[in-house]
Formats: C-alpha cells, structure tokens, sequence
C-alpha cells in the first residue's frame, strides 16, 4: 500500500507537470518548452537545497514570471512541487530500503528532524518509523 501510495505521489506530480499552458504568448510557448527541463532538473535534485531564485538564473528567467509559470503550468507554486516530490521520494525510500529513518531524512536534506517528523505524521498520521512497518515491501521467497 505504501509503494502504490508513493507511485501515486509520483503520477500526480507528473500530471502536474504535463499540464498545458492554453495559450498563443510566445513567451509562454517558450515557458512551455523549458518547464518539463526544470521539473526533471527538480527530480534529479530534489534532496539538495532547491531555491525558486537559483533556477531562474540557471534558465535565465525572471524569478517572478518563472514562478507564476511553474504553477500555471503544474497547478502547485515551485515550493509545493518540491515539497511533494521530497516526501514522495522518501516515502519511496521507507518503503523499498533498509537505510535508516535518521539517515534517509538526513540524505533529503532535511536539518530539523523534529519538523520533518512533524510534518510527515500531520500528512500520514504515523510517524517515518510505523509507516515503514506498516508498508514496507518485503520480497517473498518465490520474488527473490
């Protein structure tokens, strides 16, 4: 259950970013075209320190515009996206890994534990610990 559940964070933040832009702008069309490049460059870095400001420089757009693009076009603001892919990602790690909680929080570059555990049980209602128990993926024998 857990597994489906992180797989189905991933479908929705890929629905997020395939989302068209309705519209004839140029400079909208060119958004367009650049945004898919800025969600994968999220996707690969997700557990480094991501900043809206950082990726307006890397793909030479304004922060503002690049900002009011992002959502458009997803439908959630740059921080939400890589909040969920963060969560996503370490929900996907607590489910398929036998790397510790402390290490896997830490590695998503979370530096306040106690916030992270808070944040994580107001969204499942358990704590990084129960949730593994509960939905880890344990190969059967005849999987192995």
């Amino acid at each position: 259950k857990g597994y489906i559940q992180a797989l189905l964070s991933e479908l929705f933040l890929e629905m997020w970013r395939t989302k068209k832009v309705k519209s004839n702008n140029p400079s909208k069309k060119n958004s367009k075209i650049t945004l898919p490049r800025i969600t994968d460059y999220i996707d690969a870095h997700c557990f480094e320190p991501i900043t809206l400001t950082d990726i307006a420089k890397l793909y030479n757009f304004n922060q503002v515009y690049l900002g009011r693009a992002f959502k458009k076009s997803t439908g959630v603001s740059f921080n939400d996206y890589v909040k969920e892919k963060r969560m996503s990602q370490i929900v996907f790690s607590l489910t398929t890994s036998k790397f510790p909680v402390d290490e896997i929080v830490r590695n998503a570059g979370y530096t306040n534990k106690s916030f992270f555990f808070k944040k994580f049980k107001e969204r499942y209602g358990c704590t990084p610990s129960e949730y593994r128990i509960k939905y880890a993926y344990i190969p059967k024998e005849k999987d192995k």
